[in-house]
């Protein structure tokens, strides 16, 4: 965070991410696509999250920016032929992966607009952002009185 800036930057970066895939689909309806694992190495994720205050200084909504990146892919396909295929497509895969990330990115931002809607609800509701904690035995309000100092 910049000093006297109210945003929020956190960049997690390092990740690497290795499943197992038991799944497939079929390539021109007869060619068996079926992966046995997809891995991820260094992937990053760019998060910046800034308040935006209205002109009550009271409410207040969640301006959201998210990136992904990765340095590497790599899918293991169960049949030699298709591995090698994938092989020598890899860079054109990577291409394509990486051209539909912002799309990650925009599906992260309308979580982030589901919340602004949640906490302007407070004005119709006041129960209207209360989050159940400990199995729904107790609640956390979380509609707050004045906006977010994220200075301090």
């Amino acid at each position: 965070m910049e000093p006297n800036s109210q945003k929020i930057h956190v960049r997690l970066s390092g990740i690497n991410v290795v499943t197992k895939v038991w799944g497939g689909m079929s390539l021109l309806h007869f060619i068996p696509m079926d992966a046995s694992a997809v891995n991820i190495t260094g992937m990053t994720v760019d998060v910046t999250l800034e308040p935006v205050i209205n002109a009550d200084n009271v409410h207040w909504t969640l301006k959201d920016t998210t990136s992904f990146h990765f340095d590497k892919m790599a899918i293991k396909m169960k049949n030699s032929f298709l591995q090698f295929m994938v092989k020598e497509c890899q860079s054109l895969i990577t291409k394509m992966v990486n051209a539909e990330l912002p799309n990650l990115g925009k599906l992260i931002d309308q979580k982030v607009q589901k919340l602004n809607a949640a906490l302007l609800a407070e004005e119709t509701s006041p129960m209207a952002f209360n989050v159940p904690i400990f199995g729904g035995k107790a609640s956390l309000n979380l509609t707050m009185p004045i906006a977010p100092d994220l200075k301090t």
